[in-house]
């Protein structure tokens, strides 16, 4: 697995899954990356990646999630194209998730 240093909590990635561990009193931020990750499965699957198991304690949490084809874009310029696809995948994310479920999401 590689590891990724941009990121406040470890990033693990391996060729078909993505580990991140959030610190000790992250937990919080665990809970909401596995909240959006089951809104996301259930309402839009594919266009994020699939939770497979989280570990969700005070003392350092874990999620774990399928990993998405492709190759990271971050630091590069983007072409029309990409930038397209980039809008598509956003108006398809603010889309997907009914209203009503969204109201019942904590802030």
């Amino acid at each position: 697995m590689a590891s990724v240093a941009w990121s406040s909590h470890a990033v693990e990635v391996a060729s078909d899954q993505v580990v991140k561990r959030f610190p000790g009193g992250d937990q919080a931020r665990a809970e909401r990356e596995w909240s959006a990750l089951m809104l996301l499965s259930a309402h839009a699957p594919g266009l994020a990646p699939e939770p497979r198991k989280a570990d969700l304690t005070a003392a350092g949490s874990t999620v774990v999630m399928s990993r998405l084809p492709g190759v990271p874009l971050r630091g590069c310029a983007l072409g029309d194209e990409q930038v397209e696809a980039l809008a598509e995948a956003a108006r398809s994310l603010y889309a997907a998730v009914p209203a009503a479920t969204l109201r019942a999401v904590p802030v």
